[in-house]
C-alpha cells in the first residue's frame, strides 16, 4: 500500500473526541468484519451520531488544530502521486457563542459572602472609644505650663548666685553668663554650682595671668590673643571667644594657617568652662587645616575619653599616630601608641593593648638609651613598663608584671632622688608603690602590699596637702585610701577597711561634684560605693550595703547608657548587679542584721 492511500485509510478508520472522555473508535462503513476492540475503549455503534461525536466545539479545540495539522501536511504525502488540486477551506466558525453569565454569578456569590463576612466580623468588634481631643490638648498645655514654670524658677535661682558671685569677684554679672549656662546644662544643684564656677574662675584667672608666647605668626595674632586673655581677667570667656572668633573670621579666607594659634587658644579657652563640644568641634576645625599637629589629635582624643566616648578617642589617636608618623617625630608617635594602648585596655582588647605598650616601649628604649640625661625620655620610658605591667595583670601573668612596675620604680626613683622639688616625679614614684602594692596583694604577701600602699600615701599626701587644688593629687590620695582599705579588708581588720573606704568617699564625692562630665571621676565614685557596700555586707549591715550598691549601680547605669560601648563599665554593671542578687539571697535565708563592727585583736605577726 502507498503512503498515501495508508494515510487516507487510517484518517478514514479513526477520529477521536476532544472532550474529557475516554477516546473512542469508529468501525468502518461497509465493513463485515468487526475490528479489533481497543481495551478500555468499546467500539462506537454504526448507527450512532458520529457527526456530533467528532465535530469540533471551535476554533480552539485540540481537535480541530490537529485536523488542519494533517490536512496540511497532505501535500507533501501525495508530491510522488503526481499533481494535487486543493481548494481552500471553508472558515469553521463556533456555532457557541462565548458564555460568561455562570461565571460571572459565581465571582458575585463570592463577594456577596465576603462581603456579609466582613460585616459581620465588624459587627463583633466593639467600636473604639471616644477620643476627648480637648481634654489631650489640656494636659498638654497643662505640661508644657509646669515645665516653662519649673524652667523659670530654676534661671532666677542660677540669676541669684550668678549675681552674687559677680558682686564677689567685681565684676559685671552678664560676663559670668556663659559659664552659668554651661553649669545649668549639668544639672547641678546650687552647692554644686557654686563649687564649679569658683573652680572655673580660678581657671581662667590662671590662664589670664600666663605668659603670652610669641606665636611666630604675626603681631596681629598676637595682639588677639593678648586681647582676648585681657578679658579673660575680667572673667568674660564670651568676650574673650568674640575676639578670637572675629579675628579667626578675617584670617580664614586668606591665611588659612595662621588660625591654628587662634583656634588652639579658643579650645583652651572653652576646655577651660568645660565647654566640651566646643572644645572639640575647634580642635576638629584646626586639624582640618593642619593634621599633622600630633599633640592637638591627642587633646582631642583626651577630651573623647573625659566625655566618654571610647570610638571617638580611638579615633583621634589613630590621627595623632599618622600625624606622627608624617612629620617623623618618634617620641610623639610613642605617645600616639601609649594612648591607642589605653583606649583598647577600656575596650577589653587586651592582647592588642600590650602590643600597642611594647610598640611604644620599643621607641622609648631607644631615645632614653641614646640620652640617658634626658629625663622626660627617662619617664616616658617608667611609663611604658607600667602600662606593660598593667595588662599583664589583667592577663594574670603577675611575675611578669611585678619585674615591668619594678623596672619602672627604678627609673623614678631615680628622677626623684635627683629632683626632689619635682612634684610630678614624686607623683609617679606614689603609682609606682601603689602599682607594686596591687601585684603584692594578688600574690597573697599582704604584709608587703600594705607597706607599699602606705610608702605610695605618704608621698601623696605631702603633694595633697601641699597643693589642696590640684584635683589629680587629690584623686592619687583617695585610690591610696581605697587600696589600703582592701588590704586591711583582707587581714580581717573592717573596722579600719571601714575608715579607710569613707576617707576614699570622701575626696571621690568631692571630685565628682567638681566636674559631672568627667565620666573617669564618675566611676571613681561608683568603685568608692563598691567597696563600702563590700565591708557593711561583711559585717552585716544588709541595708547599709544595698544603700551603697544601688548608688554605685545608679553611677554605672547613667555612664553606660550615655556610652555603651565601654566594656569596663559593662562588667562594673555585672558586678553591682550579682552583687544585689547575692544579698538578696542571703536575705532570702536570714534576717538581716546591723551588727556593729567589733574591733578585732591584731595579730602579733601584724
Amino acid at each position: 500500500m502507498s503512503p498515501i492511500a495508508d494515510s487516507l485509510n487510517v484518517a478514514r478508520m479513526f477520529s477521536f473526541t476532544a472532550s474529557f472522555t475516554r477516546p473512542k473508535t469508529q468501525t468502518p462503513a461497509g465493513s463485515s468484519t468487526k475490528p479489533a476492540p481497543i481495551r478500555g475503549c468499546p467500539p462506537i455503534p454504526i448507527d450512532a451520531d458520529h457527526v456530533s461525536i467528532v465535530k469540533p466545539a471551535d476554533r480552539s479545540a485540540l481537535l480541530y488544530a490537529r485536523t488542519r495539522d494533517f490536512i496540511a501536511a497532505i501535500p507533501a504525502l501525495v508530491a510522488e502521486a503526481g499533481s494535487l488540486e486543493l481548494l481552500p477551506l471553508t472558515p469553521v466558525r463556533s456555532e457557541q457563542s462565548p458564555n460568561l453569565v455562570p461565571r460571572l454569578v459565581r465571582i458575585a456569590a463570592i463577594g456577596l459572602v465576603a462581603l456579609i463576612g466582613y460585616k459581620g466580623v465588624q459587627a463583633l468588634i466593639p467600636p473604639p472609644p471616644l477620643i476627648d481631643q480637648q481634654a489631650i490638648e489640656n494636659k498638654i498645655e497643662e505640661g508644657k505650663i509646669a515645665t516653662e514654670t519649673h524652667h523659670k524658677e530654676e534661671l532666677t535661682a542660677i540669676d541669684k548666685l550668678r549675681i552674687e558671685i559677680a558682686r564677689e569677684k567685681g565684676v559685671p554679672p552678664q560676663v559670668l553668663a556663659p559659664i552659668f549656662e554651661n553649669l545649668g546644662m549639668l544639672n547641678l544643684t546650687p552647692d554644686q554650682m557654686r563649687e564649679k564656677a569658683d573652680e572655673a574662675i580660678k581657671a581662667i584667672l590662671a590662664r589670664a595671668s600666663q605668659k603670652i608666647e610669641k606665636t611666630g605668626d604675626g603681631a596681629d595674632i598676637d595682639k588677639a590673643i593678648a586681647a582676648s586673655r585681657a578679658k579673660l581677667a575680667g572673667l568674660d570667656t564670651a568676650a574673650a571667644q568674640s575676639i578670637l572668633d572675629r579675628k579667626i573670621a578675617e584670617e580664614e579666607e586668606e591665611r588659612n594657617k595662621r588660625l591654628v594659634a587662634l583656634l588652639e587658644e579658643k579650645a583652651a579657652v572653652a576646655r577651660l568652662s568645660y565647654d566640651y563640644p566646643t572644645a572639640k568641634a575647634t580642635l576638629e576645625r584646626l586639624l582640618k587645616i593642619d593634621p599633622d599637629r600630633v599633640w592637638s589629635w591627642i587633646d582631642l582624643g583626651d577630651i573623647w575619653v573625659t566625655t566618654g566616648s571610647l570610638n571617638q578617642a580611638m579615633k583621634a589617636f589613630q590621627g595623632a599616630e599618622g600625624a606622627a608618623r608624617r612629620v617623623n617625630d618618634e617620641r610623639d608617635l610613642s605617645v600616639s601608641y601609649e594612648r591607642i594602648g589605653d583606649v583598647q585596655v577600656a575596650q577589653g582588647d587586651l592582647k592588642a593593648a600590650l602590643q600597642s605598650y611594647a610598640d611604644g616601649r620599643a621607641i622609648r628604649e631607644r631615645l632614653a638609651k641614646a640620652d640617658p640625661g634626658n629625663a622626660q625620655w627617662q619617664r616616658d620610658l617608667s611609663v611604658s613598663y607600667e602600662r606593660i605591667g598593667d595588662v599583664q595583670v589583667a592577663q594574670g601573668d603577675l611575675k611578669a608584671a611585678l619585674q615591668s612596675y619594678a623596672d619602672s620604680r627604678a627609673i623614678r626613683e631615680r628622677l626623684a632622688k635627683a629632683d626632689p622639688g619635682n612634684a610630678g616625679w614624686q607623683r609617679d614614684l606614689s603609682v609606682s608603690y601603689n602599682k607594686i602594692g596591687d601585684v603584692q596583694v594578688a600574690q597573697g604577701d599582704l604584709k608587703a602590699a600594705l607597706q607599699s600602699y602606705s610608702d605610695g600615701r605618704a608621698i601623696t599626701e605631702r603633694l595633697a596637702k601641699a597643693d589642696p587644688g590640684n584635683a589629680e593629687w587629690q584623686r592619687d590620695l583617695s585610690v591610696n585610701y581605697n587600696k589600703i582599705g582592701d588590704v586591711q579588708v583582707a587581714q580581717g581588720d573592717l573596722k579600719a577597711a571601714l575608715q579607710s573606704y569613707a576617707a576614699d568617699l570622701a575626696i571621690a564625692e568631692r571630685l565628682a561634684k567638681a566636674d559631672p562630665g568627667n565620666a573617669e571621676w564618675q566611676r571613681d565614685l561608683s568603685v568608692s560605693y563598691a567597696k563600702l557596700a563590700t565591708v557593711y555586707e561583711k559585717s552585716g549591715a544588709k541595708t547599709q550595703a544595698r544603700d551603697a550598691l544601688n548608688a554605685g549601680r545608679a553611677i554605672i547605669a547613667i555612664l553606660l547608657k550615655d556610652h555603651p560601648d565601654s566594656a569596663q563599665w559593662k562588667r562594673d554593671l555585672e558586678w553591682f548587679d550579682s552583687r544585689r542578687a547575692n544579698l538578696d539571697q542571703l536575705a532570702s535565708t536570714a534576717a538581716p542584721e546591723n551588727k556593729p563592727i567589733k574591733k578585732k585583736r591584731r595579730r602579733n605577726a601584724e
